[in-house]
């Protein structure tokens, strides 16, 4: 089985298009509410490509 490059490869680039994007759900310019929501949502991209790799790893070596 191939390793989810293509799911890893979204998640982590569509975080860093999020977070470098002007237009967010809670704009950057309200005081610390703005980079809360870029910090949640990079750190949700980085736990699910982390997930989709384990859940991979954890397929490829099968049951012991």
């Amino acid at each position: 089985m191939k390793a989810p490059l293509k799911r890893i490869l979204l998640w982590l680039i569509g975080a860093a298009v999020y977070v470098l994007w002007p237009l967010d759900a809670l704009p950057d310019a309200l005081p610390a509410l703005g980079w809360v929501d870029d910090a949640l949502l990079a750190g949700l991209a980085v736990y699910r490509a982390y997930r989709a790799y384990r859940d991979w790893h954890i397929q490829m070596k099968g049951p012991r």
